[in-house]
């Protein structure tokens, strides 16, 4: 149906998107360039070019430190919705084994750094949600 056609049967000319439809769009674009592990690359990137966290400076660990900015960075992609973090990926960004990622994860639950809102399952190779909660 043309724009005109839609327009006079009262539909908008325009399709209708909504915010979280057109981000999932571009967040599939951009996982189609450079696939899951480029985006938290590059994610990863721009975090460690930023201030870091005031919430982040408790911690001594540079890289406890670094994963709180890269949550920081994904809260920002997604809005007010729950990210999605596997322990998987923490443990390619940060060379650790998979058990000390979800222990990191834990603890900044546990700190309240993060919400976790959905724990995931690897049987279902499912990955957590979170939502980042500080500054």
């Amino acid at each position: 149906m043309d724009l005109a056609n839609r327009e006079r049967n009262g539909d908008s000319p325009l399709p209708r998107w909504s915010l979280n439809r057109l981000r999932d769009s571009a967040a599939t674009e951009i996982r189609r360039q450079f696939g899951l592990e480029g985006l938290m690359t590059m994610l990863l990137e721009r975090a460690r070019r930023r201030e870091l966290p005031e919430v982040a400076l408790q911690y001594h660990a540079p890289e406890t430190r670094e994963l709180i900015a890269l949550c920081r960075e994904l809260q920002q992609e997604v809005g007010d919705e729950p990210f999605f973090l596997a322990t998987t990926t923490i443990e390619k960004l940060f060379d650790l084994n998979r058990m000390r990622a979800w222990r990191w994860l834990q603890g900044l639950a546990r700190d309240g750094v993060l919400e976790c809102v959905d724990r995931g399952s690897s049987e279902e190779r499912r990955p957590g949600r979170f939502r980042y909660l500080g500054d």
